[in-house]
């Protein structure tokens, strides 16, 4: 872990509270706004509501944390470059799909090229989610494990250090 400069990265845990705070002021703000179909069972909403937005929070914490990293350019250069294929791929079944939208061709042939791209796309998709999901996790990783090096050490951090 780099030398910690910046407030985030020093009080990391706070900022994940703070974020998860006004992610819940957020959604709280707009549920008198949500249709009657929504409260039907108004725990069940809560308690996704609070579980997605703390994920969401660690999410976001967790990849402000490797951002500093050396390996971070490396995961998101894969990451681009997968959603780069994941677009051209979507490119090519409209491409290959447009004619028998326009009853050009017989749909049954639209319906083969995607019973034959769809699936591999579909799993390509979840590497992708998975691929991005490993960043914050890292970042996490690697703070824990700094901290962790930091307090055998008897000297204090160097954001805590006064000169």
């Amino acid at each position: 872990m780099p030398e910690l400069q910046f407030p985030l990265l020093r009080h990391p845990i706070r900022w994940t509270g703070a974020s998860f705070l006004g992610l819940m002021i957020w959604v709280f703000a707009f549920l008198p706004f949500m249709p009657k179909e929504i409260w039907a069972q108004p725990e069940k909403l809560v308690l996704t509501v609070i579980g997605f937005n703390i994920g969401l929070a660690f999410f976001g914490v967790g990849f402000a944390l490797a951002i500093p990293c050396k390996w971070f350019n490396r995961w998101m250069a894969l990451v681009f470059i997968g959603m780069a294929l994941e677009f051209l791929s979507l490119g090519l079944i409209y491409l290959l799909c447009h004619p028998s939208l326009k009853g050009q061709i017989d749909p049954s042939q639209a319906w083969r090229i995607l019973n034959w791209l769809i699936p591999p796309l579909y799993w390509f998709s979840k590497g992708l989610l998975v691929l991005v999901s490993v960043i914050p996790t890292r970042g996490w990783i690697d703070y824990v494990c700094w901290r962790m090096r930091q307090k055998r050490s008897s000297t204090p951090p160097p954001f805590l250090r006064q000169e």
